[in-house]
């Protein structure tokens, strides 16, 4: 059985063009912009594209997603470097932050959930209570 094709689609393929839309960056380009924009909107802002345009060259190419996560992933290490130092010089909201996020599992939070064996979730709510002088002393 013989498939037919159109016209246009008989042309292009004699004359050895490509069909469809013609890439409008290439993977080079992508790579430059990712090494300056770190994030996914930064490289659209850089690119002059949509943010999706963005997502589908990630999905395209690996080493555009692998260096994307990597400059991610300095991120972070930056961030965690400014945080240290914030701790150091003992600014109050480094403190708190730390301690409830990594110092979770050491009771630095302020929600505690308890498992019972049948597996129901119950939180225990602290309170504190003003007690006032006169009520300790009996008077």
């Amino acid at each position: 059985m013989l498939e037919e094709t159109s016209p246009s689609r008989a042309l292009s393929e004699e004359q050895n063009k490509p069909r469809g839309r013609r890439r409008r960056y290439t993977q080079a380009d992508v790579l430059k912009a990712v090494e300056e924009g770190v994030t996914v909107k930064g490289v659209a802002l850089i690119l002059k594209c949509s943010r999706q345009t963005v997502y589908r060259y990630l999905e395209r190419w690996p080493a555009v997603r692998e260096l994307l996560e990597q400059k991610r992933a300095d991120l972070v290490d930056l961030a965690e470097t400014g945080l240290y130092r914030a701790v150091l010089s003992e600014q109050p909201w480094a403190i708190m932050f730390t301690l409830k996020t990594l110092g979770r599992d050491r009771g630095y939070s302020e929600r505690h959930e308890f498992v019972t064996p049948s597996e129901t979730v119950l939180e225990l709510v602290t309170r504190i209570v003003r007690v006032e002088e006169d009520s300790q002393t009996g008077g």
